[in-house]
């Protein structure tokens, strides 16, 4: 799972969430959130940025609905999906790895 950028890993996370979304093009490319479609004829718009990197909120709503618990007993952390019993774990070593282990064991609890 180290080996997925920010950018797919966010694009991830949309597909899971079933976020309406389009990739933005540029140097700075993001995942971007589109209204959902109004059946009038009027195109999508973009909303926002979808960035649960960043976006402490997202991060802890996400953390809530997918049961993620935070194991820090150990200088290694652990995190675990839907209770101790499951087997999708992701070790972290410094607090600011915290977001993206999150992420990544969401991800491969949802099949990778």
């Amino acid at each position: 799972m180290d080996n997925l950028t920010d950018l797919e890993l966010e694009k991830r996370i949309a597909d899971i969430e079933g976020v309406n979304y389009f990739i933005t093009k540029g140097e700075s490319p993001f995942v971007g959130i589109l209204s959902e479609n109004d059946f009038t004829g009027t195109p999508p718009e973009l909303i926002g940025k979808f960035n649960p990197l960043t976006d402490k909120a997202l991060l802890w709503d996400l953390r809530q609905k997918h049961e993620v618990e935070i194991d820090d007993f150990c200088k290694t952390c652990r995190i675990w999906v839907g209770g101790h019993g499951d087997n999708f774990a992701t070790d972290y070593d410094e607090i600011d790895q915290l977001p993206r282990a999150m992420l990544e064991v969401i991800v491969e609890a949802n099949n990778g």
